[in-house]
């Protein structure tokens, strides 16, 4: 069967894994279109990119795993939700599922992600916008991250000029 998986998915065939890794939205656009479900040779396993498929496979434990030995993240830190299934798989993730659930994270995120996106877009509004878009995603998961992990001992540090640590900063 696998020697025919090239010529049974065209598409997933002809791309490679530098297509994926430069600019992989064209590719994956024209998959999702023609073959949702395909066989990439480049990477020597499927790749689904409709989401009503992944949500299948997903939820099915039975027909498809992610217990694969070329998996990395099972090989260095061993099992873990990300490389197991079906019921190993829901007792390593319901440890940190429950506060991640959509009313408690409201409950918990709400007001300090309102309260930040209005700093972080009222001080971008003072600066050169162009200069700024580097620094939304290195400042919100620094100032976030303290929230998210219940940790006391878990405080974001300065960076920046004078503290030894970089920081791209926008400009005027």
């Amino acid at each position: 069967m696998s020697s025919d998986l090239p010529a049974r998915f065209p598409l997933g065939a002809a791309v490679s894994v530098a297509d994926l890794e430069g600019d992989p939205h064209p590719h994956l656009a024209r998959l999702r279109a023609a073959e949702p479900v395909s066989w990439l040779p480049s990477l020597g396993g499927w790749l689904v990119t409709s989401h009503a498929q992944a949500v299948r496979v997903m939820r099915d434990a039975a027909a498809f795993t992610v217990d694969d030995p070329r998996f990395s993240t099972a090989r260095v830190v061993g099992p873990s939700m990300l490389s197991l299934d079906g019921p190993a798989h829901a007792r390593h993730r319901d440890a940190f599922a429950r506060p991640f659930r959509p009313a408690r994270t409201r409950e918990r995120f709400a007001a300090f992600a309102a309260a930040e996106a209005g700093r972080l877009a009222a001080r971008s509004s003072r600066r050169d916008a162009r200069n700024c878009a580097a620094t939304w995603p290195g400042r919100w998961p620094s100032r976030s991250s303290p929230r998210r992990s219940d940790s006391p001992r878990w405080t974001p540090r300065p960076s920046g000029p004078g503290t030894g640590r970089s920081s791209t900063r926008c400009r005027r």
